[in-house]
């Protein structure tokens, strides 16, 4: 299946004024953080993607000793390949949303242009989307993790949604920003829907494929979002480690 992907002639001018180096400030663009739940449990990593019928373990993405910064000169792609909703959530109003930003030199950090590429809301998880995006040396790359309340808005419209209280910012980082270091590999970021959601154990979770699709093996009561980081540029197929079979 083929994933719809941002427009080159729109990531090429967004890259083109982002790499002048606009620091990306998290404390003024999510000054709004401090009340109701912190949706974001936390990200787990694994440096590629198994074949069908293995699986690669999982760490915590801390533990990335250091960023790419190839990353800077060719840009990333980012691909969801894979969601679960927990299953005490599925049908309740409400969920979970993932905006990208693209930082914009002369623009006001909150009027960053974004992109909310997933969601997990009402009944619903929205598809695969590969999207281009500028890593910035200053800082990485930049996301939003976004608690959707029933009258927020199920986050499948085209437009949209304001800022909630309730988010998390998280940046794949190539600086000093705070965050996980941005390599190539496989992103599994957890998410907290009510307050007693406890964080995946990562050292124990695997990343698994059965017939094509991917899923998390040791992850219980959690909704997560698998995402592909890679070079844009890449020309080959993304590199995967045949893993140990199950």
């Amino acid at each position: 299946m083929k994933v719809p992907a941002v427009h080159r002639r729109q990531f090429l001018k967004l890259a083109s004024v982002a790499a002048v180096g606009v620091a990306f400030s998290e404390r003024r663009l999510f000054a709004a953080t401090s009340s109701g739940i912190v949706p974001l449990l936390g990200v787990g990593y694994a440096a590629s993607l198994p074949q069908d019928g293995f699986t690669v373990p999982m760490a915590d993405a801390s533990a990335i000793l250091s960023p790419d910064p190839t990353f800077i000169s060719r840009g990333a792609r980012v691909t969801v390949v894979g969601a679960s909703r927990a299953k005490q959530y599925v049908n309740t109003a409400g969920g979970i949303g993932v905006d990208a930003y693209f930082p914009i030199t002369g623009r006001e950090a909150a009027k960053f242009p974004r992109f909310a590429f997933w969601s997990a809301a009402n009944d619903a998880l929205t598809g695969q989307v590969s999207f281009r995006m500028p890593a910035l040396a200053t800082t990485g790359l930049a996301f939003v993790v976004r608690r959707l309340r029933p009258a927020a808005g199920d986050g499948t419209s085209n437009t949209v949604p304001a800022l909630e209280t309730e988010t998390s910012p998280l940046t794949l980082s190539l600086g000093n920003a705070n965050g996980p270091r941005l390599a190539r590999g496989v992103y599994a970021l957890a998410f907290r829907e009510e307050n007693g959601d406890s964080a995946p154990s990562w050292s124990r979770t695997l990343l698994t494929r059965q017939n094509g699709q991917y899923s998390l093996s040791g992850v219980t009561g959690v909704t997560y979002v698998l995402l592909q980081v890679d070079y844009d540029d890449e020309a080959a197929a993304p590199s995967r480690n045949r893993g140990t079979k199950h």
